[in-house]
């Protein structure tokens, strides 16, 4: 990137948390700040854990962010699991907070911003799963996003899905296709 010209538009993925001493330090607003970012589109939450929101208070307290994406939660309360499907919750409360908009990006749902496309195209029956609770169930549950970038790039991201999710993603989603996967 050039350091002189701001981006136009950011999608951000997640947050980031990193522990220095016990204490949360919030290397991605530097980061973010360094690469000019003065503004976030969107913020996307692959799922519920701490790893992944965690510095999103610190994102909304230094940046307008317009919109933020959530996993749906349905599947965790499925699961039992309502200390995580609570997490999400808080997130969307900290987005009205901020006065940013919020939606459940469920597979087949998707937004544009500028010449970014956006598109959940999965998330794992939680009664397929080969892990039914804890931190393992939650990865599992990640929403698989597919960035299309100038109607050319085509960027998969899974959050932290584990093994039986991805089993899943492959025997359900037709076309798979990305120049970039990330898992």
């Amino acid at each position: 990137y050039d350091a002189n010209e701001k981006p136009e538009h950011v999608v951000l993925i997640d947050s980031g948390m990193v522990k220095d001493g016990g204490k949360l330090k919030p290397t991605i607003v530097s980061d973010l700040k360094k690469a000019g970012v003065t503004k976030i589109d969107a913020l996307l939450l692959s799922h519920p854990h701490g790893d992944r929101y965690g510095m999103f208070s610190d994102i909304f307290a230094n940046f307008t962010v317009k919109h933020l994406y959530l996993p749906p939660y349905d599947g965790l309360q499925k699961l039992g699991l309502a200390r995580y499907a609570s997490a999400t919750r808080n997130q969307e409360a900290k987005a009205k907070k901020h006065s940013a908009g919020c939606t459940y990006l469920k597979p087949g749902m998707g937004f544009t911003v500028g010449s970014i496309r956006c598109d959940c195209i999965f998330q794992a029956d939680p009664k397929k799963l080969a892990h039914s609770d804890g931190h393992e169930a939650v990865n599992s549950l990640s929403i698989y996003t597919r960035f299309t970038l100038d109607n050319i790039w085509r960027i998969h991201s899974a959050g932290d899905a584990e093994n039986d999710a991805n089993n899943l993603f492959v025997d359900s989603v037709k076309d798979a296709r990305a120049d970039v996967m990330f898992f």
